[in-house]
């Protein structure tokens, strides 16, 4: 019974292995997170779209340093690598982290995005959401990191905190700014997670 008991159990632990290393990761593939912070998180999934209706509300950059894989963010107080574990276990599920990586002949914005990173490390996590104020965001980050040609890969869009089809701004936006004592950045170019795992530029690899 305990050999039963030791077969299962390791059998579980490779399954589980498995799951999680089912793709060959790459630097500069980018990870895509439900990540459930609270009313906040919830506003943010609410008013963007996102791949399969994820509610993405959080991503980050693979980099290999060190023999360790480590996610490059922006999340409070400041950019920063996070280990892929650490990263991972802030969800429940495997489903809350999607891999997707940037198609190959975008090989130059992935090289650019890997090689630069650095620079913005330290920075300090833009709570209020707005563009050129030296503070950034997860996905503003991203954006000015993956860099084809000259121009941006991704694109940005008119930031909306109004729920579709209705004109007042959402109550947990109204409080969020108001603590900050700003304006809400209504109509401000921006972008999302969601929006950013929509892109046609990248292939979505799948959950783990």
């Amino acid at each position: 019974m305990i050999r039963i008991s030791f077969i299962l159990l390791l059998a579980s632990i490779q399954f589980t292995f498995a799951q999680k290393e089912s793709f060959e990761l790459k630097e500069g593939d980018i990870i895509f997170q439900d990540y459930h912070c609270g009313p906040l998180c919830a506003a943010i999934a609410e008013v963007t779209p996102s791949y399969e209706n994820r509610g993405y509300t959080h991503c980050g950059m693979l980099i290999f340093k060190d023999n360790h894989w480590l996610v490059f963010e922006a999340i409070s107080p400041v950019v920063c690598l996070t280990p892929l574990d650490s990263f991972l276990n802030r969800t429940e599920t495997k489903e809350q982290n999607t891999l997707a990586r940037v198609k190959p002949n975008y090989e130059a914005a992935i090289k650019n995005a890997t090689t630069n990173y650095s620079k913005y490390l330290g920075k300090a996590y833009d709570d209020y959401f707005i563009p050129d104020n030296d503070l950034y965001y997860c996905s503003e980050l991203l954006f000015l990191l993956y860099i084809e040609d000259g121009g941006f890969l991704f694109s940005l869009e008119p930031m909306t905190f109004k729920r579709k089809g209705q004109t007042h701004f959402m109550p947990e936006w109204l409080q969020y700014f108001d603590a900050l004592s700003c304006s809400i950045p209504e109509g401000v170019p921006g972008n999302s997670p969601g929006k950013m795992s929509l892109s046609e530029k990248i292939t979505v690899l799948g959950d783990f």
